[in-house]
């Protein structure tokens, strides 16, 4: 795990109220730890999209904070998650990126990303 300087930060909460500065904690040892650590900005979003149905069927909704302090709320985290799911299908169609080893390992097209995170609706 990169150093906590490098580390991306994921809390669940209201899906637009930022969350305050308390619930960010991420202290020395787990039963203090509030917030789940991530070590890139894509290790986060694979695991919202992975959890976001669970998650949402409880009201919370994710927030990713970057160590440089930015804040991204669950709409920026949908779209975020939408293009990096469409770039990965293009690029592994030119065949840049590796196919999947299996169908675990597939990752979800930018719609059905868009989807899961209920940012994208179907008349």
């Amino acid at each position: 795990m990169p150093n906590t300087a490098e580390r991306m930060i994921l809390v669940w909460g209201h899906r637009i109220k930022r969350p305050d500065a308390t619930v960010w904690n991420i202290g020395p040892s787990h039963a203090e730890q509030t917030a789940a650590v991530w070590p890139s900005l894509r290790h986060a979003i694979n695991y919202v999209v992975g959890m976001q149905a669970d998650r949402e069927a409880a009201g919370m909704h994710p927030w990713i904070r970057t160590p440089q302090g930015h804040v991204y709320s669950p709409v920026v985290i949908g779209l975020m998650a939408a293009a990096m799911f469409e770039a990965d299908g293009r690029e592994r169609s030119r065949g840049t990126v590796q196919a999947p080893s299996s169908a675990n390992d597939e990752p979800t097209c930018g719609i059905h990303a868009a989807k899961a995170l209920g940012i994208f609706k179907q008349a």
